[in-house]
């Protein structure tokens, strides 16, 4: 869906969709000695390449507008554009969106990965991972902390399913380990790498199993995540509501002991909820984008923010007792059929 506001991303054609072609096909789909592992740079890019499943697509920087809001819009677009894109029907494990912003200042090239970070949940609950890639990127190989692989010729954003191997990206998070275990069970100890098994044996042991859906919803309230944005959602029965909770302390009352949720009602939390249709598969990106411009500035007030909130998303005051979570431990995974 394309913002009224914003040029759409487009087929990159010229110069820089040559340039992009060489930097799939002669540095993304080749080995590198310093990755600790056998293999391209990203294994799934041959066939990918092969059997058209990449969507070369960018739009200029605009040099005129905030910095940041531009950085959010490029991966927002690019995850709308992966679920509007007319892919055929087969290998969808193999498709990708590329994102690319030629123009980007080299002094914000950063943002990509600070904002990249901030949507990584939103992309991950929806089955996705998204990557940054610059030519300044020190983000560390998953085999070798010394080796930063994410190169590229313009700043640029990778939108692509998730797959067994993504473990390696998952694994440190409780909420992502859940994801992928929703998706992958024990695969991983069957990949075909001994070193996937053994860590997903020792990540199952660090968190261990899915929990139980709460007996009763609308009778307690979810944990709130250490960077202080919590995925949750909000309702009664099947009748549930995406919701991102988006300040752990909300700005309007004193904060409570220990940063966490209150576990019965009063004050108002600030949360983003989903308006839109249920099984929109954009609901996570457009949360996972409310919560980056959440993240923005501690000061940033609730007025600012409603204004800037993507299509279907609005602002709202939930009593704690009506905010349950996480996405992990509910609908999909309870079986309720409630949207993700």
């Amino acid at each position: 869906m394309n913002h009224p506001l914003r040029p759409p991303l487009r087929l990159l054609t010229g110069t820089e969709h040559t340039v992009i072609t060489h930097w799939l096909t002669g540095y993304i789909s080749q080995p590198r000695d310093d990755l600790g592992r056998r293999g391209p740079v990203c294994p799934h890019v041959p066939a990918a390449l092969r059997h058209g499943l990449v969507a070369a697509t960018g739009r200029p920087w605009d040099l005129e507008s905030d910095p940041f809001a531009e950085t959010v819009n490029l991966i927002t677009d690019a995850l709308d554009l992966f679920h509007s894109w007319p892919w055929p029907p087969d290998h969808p494990e193999l498709r990708a969106v590329i994102a690319a912003a030629p123009g980007m200042p080299r002094d914000l090239w950063p943002l990509l990965d600070q904002i990249q970070q901030q949507m990584k949940d939103g992309a991950v609950t929806g089955g996705l991972m998204i990557g940054a890639f610059h030519g300044d990127s020190a983000v560390p190989a998953a085999h070798n902390p010394h080796a930063a692989p994410n190169s590229a010729p313009y700043p640029l954003i990778v939108v692509r399913p998730m797959a067994v191997h993504d473990l390696w990206f998952l694994h440190q998070e409780e909420g992502w380990f859940r994801e992928y275990q929703e998706r992958f069970g024990t695969s991983a100890e069957t990949a075909g790498a001994t070193d996937l098994g053994g860590l997903y044996r020792s990540t199952a042991s660090r968190f261990g199993r899915l929990p139980a859906a709460p007996a009763e919803r609308g009778s307690s309230a979810g944990a709130v995540r250490d960077h202080g944005v919590q995925a949750a959602w909000t309702g009664l029965g099947h009748d549930l509501t995406m919701i991102t909770v988006l300040d752990p302390c909300p700005r309007w009352r004193p904060p409570s002991s220990g940063d966490v949720l209150p576990a019965a009602g009063g004050t108002a939390l600030l949360a983003a909820r989903w308006a839109g249709p249920d099984d929109d598969p954009k609901a996570p990106g457009a949360l996972a984008h409310a919560a980056a411009l959440a993240a923005r500035t501690p000061a940033i007030v609730p007025p600012r923010l409603a204004e800037e909130l993507p299509e279907n998303v609005e602002l709202v005051a939930l009593a704690a007792s009506a905010v349950l979570g996480p996405w992990p431990a509910g609908p999909a995974a309870t079986g309720t059929g409630a949207a993700r």
